[in-house]
């Protein structure tokens, strides 16, 4: 009797043909070299050290192994929870899968984001990488919500290209190069004598974006539609200096957007600027 002939198709598991199209993917050199070239890591190894010498002149092992735990869990929420992370798109919305002893797969609808912040510090300098967090309707409040300040951040560490990447899955028509970055008047120097060439501010078609910080250099980003209220904030010494600052308001969240340290006669202009911007763009999205 002759065989029958079977033709057989191969086709990729069930869970390969749900991820969509792939957005970004952290390999895990990218995930190491962020948390181990870091503030974060250096500040945990000179508490381990301190720790050590206290050890050693009290004889006390209790204290040497409280501080290895405390490096450990400090690695662990850096590279364990955010093993294997991809951003996926399907449909409208995007897909965040992560986790190495357990994965963890979160939805992230893009209209939702009400902020962005891209942070690096001075020591991820050198290795290039960024991370990037954002603020989103229904995400935790860090210190309230662990778990969801945890799922605010969209990139743990990635390069400057990837960082455009993540952006442009949010908002596909950002273009950070065509903002004009505007710097604090001289006098405001007084307040801010050592990073005073970090703070700058500037405002796009659709976004006002802050950029702040020495040690760990954060840009914040705010659609002018998401922007719910501003106000004016001014201290003694600002006041002293004719400065003040002007307070982007959104959803509560981890990202928050100041321009600080305008002139006065700038900052009142910008304020009633900024509060037309968002109600136009409001009414535009509506």
């Amino acid at each position: 009797m002759r065989a029958a002939h079977v033709d057989v198709v191969l086709e990729p598991p069930p869970q390969e043909q749900d991820d969509g199209e792939l957005i970004v993917r952290v390999p895990v050199r990218n995930l190491l070299l962020g948390a181990l070239i870091s503030m974060g890591a250096s500040l945990s190894l000179t508490f381990a050290a301190v720790f050590l010498v206290v050890t050693l002149v009290t004889d006390t092992p209790v204290t040497l192994f409280a501080s290895a735990a405390a490096i450990i869990g400090w690695l662990w929420s850096q590279t364990g929870r955010n093993w294997g992370f991809t951003m996926t798109r399907r449909g409208d919305a995007l897909r965040i899968r992560r986790g190495l002893l357990s994965t963890v797969t979160q939805g992230l609808k893009p209209h939702r984001i009400q902020a962005v912040s891209i942070e690096q510090d001075i020591l991820q300098r050198l290795t290039g990488l960024y991370q990037v967090s954002v603020t989103v309707l229904g995400y935790g409040v860090p210190g309230t919500d662990e778990d969801g300040a945890g799922n605010a951040v969209v990139l743990p560490f990635g390069t400057w290209e990837d960082v455009m990447t993540v952006l442009h899955a949010f908002w596909p028509d950002l273009d950070l190069s065509k903002i004009e970055a505007h710097p604090q008047p001289e006098r405001a120097r007084w307040l801010t004598p050592v990073s005073f060439h970090s703070h700058t501010w500037g405002i796009g078609e659709d976004v006002v974006l802050a950029q702040h910080g020495l040690i760990t250099q954060r840009r914040a980003i705010v659609p002018h539609r998401r922007m719910q209220s501003a106000s004016i904030e001014q201290g003694p010494l600002q006041r002293r200096l004719r400065l003040a600052e002007i307070a982007i308001h959104t959803t509560d969240g981890p990202v928050s957007l100041k321009l600080g340290n305008l002139d006065v006669a700038v900052a009142r202009g910008l304020f009633f600027e900024q509060l037309e911007r968002a109600r136009r763009a409001r009414l535009i999205a509506d």
